[in-house]
């Protein structure tokens, strides 16, 4: 069932058996002929796929299906042990189970590839340390791997949203924001004295700081939405108009 995250139909189990009888004949040792077997499963279209097994004419997701839909959209992973036994007892279909099992999954540490997945996508995250600064006029950008600490900063932000189901607003406007000791001395906080390396990043105020408040004012989405290497008004325009207001601006007149 884990493997498969459903119920084992009897052409599974006979594919199975058949696959570890067949090892067994050719003189395999049981504990081969069973590594083999699991092998054979892990190549599975069953295991490689997120194939649904509920039937097109129902209008509704079967409870399986629900749970990988599920797990997947919120950790990137295969369903838990409580969320298949959820799926068993068929009570995930039913509204008030399937919202206590989606803010549990929510709570769990594993919510990063909610967080990893869609900020990469929304925000182009993936892009940053594409295009790097030269090596020698900006050494510090490699020496403190700057854009591991700037990805870090807003995940760190976007989580924290997401657990304490905050405003939307302070996407564009906050007080706060996460930092470490590198991010503290690129912003010029006056957490750069008194943070360490060893800290790691904690929540600092930026009461005050208009400029640095929001999505718009962390590195890492400043990085991404110019060419990486200096400010651009016009790719930086398209980006806050198409990643935050939804917005795709129209070609250029063809006299430009």
């Amino acid at each position: 069932v884990r493997t498969y995250r459903r119920p084992l139909t009897s052409a599974d189990r006979a594919s199975i058996r058949k696959t570890y009888d067949k090892r067994i004949g050719e003189k395999a040792t049981p504990r081969q002929a069973a590594l083999d077997t699991l092998k054979m499963m892990l190549c599975s279209p069953s295991f490689l796929y997120l194939s649904e097994i509920t039937a097109e004419k129902d209008p509704k997701l079967g409870p399986y299906d629900l749970a990988s839909r599920l797990s997947y959209a919120l950790w990137s992973a295969p369903p838990d042990q409580e969320l298949l036994a959820a799926a068993a007892s068929k009570k995930l279909t039913a509204p008030k189970e399937l919202r206590k099992q989606s803010a549990r999954l929510l709570a769990d540490d594993r919510v990063g590839g909610l967080v990893n997945g869609f900020l990469d996508s929304w925000l182009n995250l993936r892009d940053l340390g594409g295009m790097p600064p030269a090596r020698e006029s900006t050494r510090v950008y490699y020496a403190e791997n700057l854009p591991e600490a700037m990805k870090t900063e807003v995940r760190l932000f976007f989580r924290h949203l997401l657990r304490e189901n905050g405003s939307v607003q302070q996407f564009l406007d906050a007080d706060y924001t996460f930092a470490d000791k590198r991010l503290a001395k690129l912003y010029d906080l006056p957490e750069q004295k008194t943070l360490r390396i060893a800290d790691g990043f904690q929540r600092v105020s930026i009461a005050g700081n208009r400029q640095r408040g929001g999505l718009l004012g962390m590195a890492g989405v400043l990085t991404v939405s110019a060419n990486g290497v200096e400010t651009s008004p016009v790719t930086r325009g398209v980006w806050v108009s198409e990643n935050i207001l939804g917005i795709k601006p129209p070609p250029p007149p063809d006299v430009v």
